[in-house]
């Protein structure tokens, strides 16, 4: 039977930061994906919110990043998913990634599936990326179909 570890029976050799500065996390937990290329890199979708003051209150807006380790170690944000800038919004993934051979990554957002090619443009998978209550598609194009996230 395997159980999650905690950080502090990682061995220290192997921990390392994996970003810098660290992510602020207040009340969101970080996505969990990761996923590994066809050249052993890991990619590590990193809940990443960014923080915003207005007449002494903090407003934590949804952003993630996408870090990629490469086998000797080294890191680097995927862009456009890379480093949050100052204010929300720009190009999001939900919580899933999947590397392909192609060297592109699929990857979940809110009622679609979309593609990141090699070269950087995004293109829809499927799904319409509009909330719908009902799935539909059946026999038509992925792209027209309704994905509705299940609670």
């Amino acid at each position: 039977m395997v159980g999650p570890a905690s950080a502090d029976e990682w061995p220290t050799a192997r921990q390392f930061v994996l970003v810098e500065p660290p992510p602020p996390l207040h009340s969101y937990p970080p996505p969990s994906s990761v996923a590994e290329d066809g050249d052993g890199a890991l990619f590590v979708l990193v809940y990443w919110p960014v923080l915003q003051t207005t007449r002494g209150s903090e407003t934590e807006s949804p952003h993630t990043s996408l870090v990629r380790i490469a086998s000797d170690g080294s890191r680097a944000f995927v862009p456009p998913f890379g480093e949050p800038e100052r204010s929300s919004g720009g190009e999001q993934i939900d919580d899933e990634i999947l590397p392909l051979g192609d060297g592109s990554i699929l990857f979940t957002r809110t009622n679609a599936l979309d593609r990141l090619r090699p070269h950087g443009s995004i293109v829809r998978f499927a799904g319409t990326g509009a909330y719908s209550d009902d799935s539909s598609g059946d026999g038509g194009r992925a792209t027209a179909a309704g994905i509705a996230a299940l609670a």
